[in-house]
């Protein structure tokens, strides 16, 4: 039975390149995707109220944050720490 070593927790492990750059592949598509979204319905485009455009824009820059998690993310694990890394 081998002993229970805490100095190898948490363990944390560097993203791969393939998934590195699909990641930041799609939180770019969300960040520009949705700041248009927001930019085209928020202008009015095919929205009747203004009550119908606030909706949307609100739906929609929640896709903006998303992607810029995703991204703040995925940036910070490249370097081999991920959000649970911390030093003892």
């Amino acid at each position: 039975m081998s002993s229970f070593a805490p100095s190898l927790y948490p363990a944390t492990y560097r993203a791969s390149v393939g998934y590195s750059i699909f990641f930041h592949l799609l939180s770019d598509i969300a960040i520009v995707a949705g700041s248009l979204a927001a930019w085209y319905f928020g202008t009015g485009h095919e929205m009747r109220t203004a009550r119908e455009a606030l909706i949307f824009c609100l739906v929609i820059v929640c896709f903006v944050f998303l992607g810029l998690n995703l991204s703040a993310f995925e940036s910070n694990s490249v370097g081999g720490r991920s959000y649970a890394a911390r030093t003892i």
